[in-house]
C-alpha cells in the first residue's frame, strides 16, 4: 500500500470514529455531561457507576478498539480526529470516558 494510499485510509478511518463520536454525542449529551461533572468533582464511585452503562461502556470500548486496531497512541488518535472533533471535544471526551488530565473549562 502506497503511503497516500495509506494516509487516505486512516483520513477515512478516523472520519468514520468521530462520525461515531458526534452521534453518540447527539444522542448521550446528558451522560456525557455527567461524566464530565462528576470526574471534576472527584466523584470516582459514581463516575464507575455510570462508565458502567452500557452506551459510554460502548463509546469507551469502541473508541479503544479502534486505536488497537489502527495500532495507534492516544496522541496519534486524537491527532488523527481532530481535523473532524476540534482538540477541546477530543480532551473533553478523554476527561468523561478515562479521566484523563484536561481543563475542564475546555470541555463541553
Amino acid at each position: 500500500m502506497s503511503d497516500a494510499t495509506r494516509a487516505q485510509t486512516q483520513s477515512t478511518a478516523a472520519e468514520v470514529v468521530a462520525g461515531i463520536v458526534l452521534g453518540w454525542l447527539d444522542e448521550y449529551e446528558l451522560l456525557f455531561r455527567l461524566l464530565v461533572e462528576l470526574r471534576y468533582r472527584s466523584h470516582d464511585a459514581a463516575g464507575a457507576a455510570v462508565l458502567a452503562v452500557p452506551a459510554a461502556r460502548r463509546m469507551r470500548q469502541e473508541w479503544e478498539l479502534w486505536e488497537e486496531f489502527a495500532g495507534i497512541t492516544r496522541t496519534e488518535a486524537d491527532a488523527r480526529l481532530s481535523p473532524f472533533l476540534g482538540s477541546g471535544r477530543i480532551a473533553g471526551l478523554r476527561f468523561a470516558l478515562w479521566g484523563t488530565e484536561s481543563d475542564p473549562s475546555d470541555v463541553g
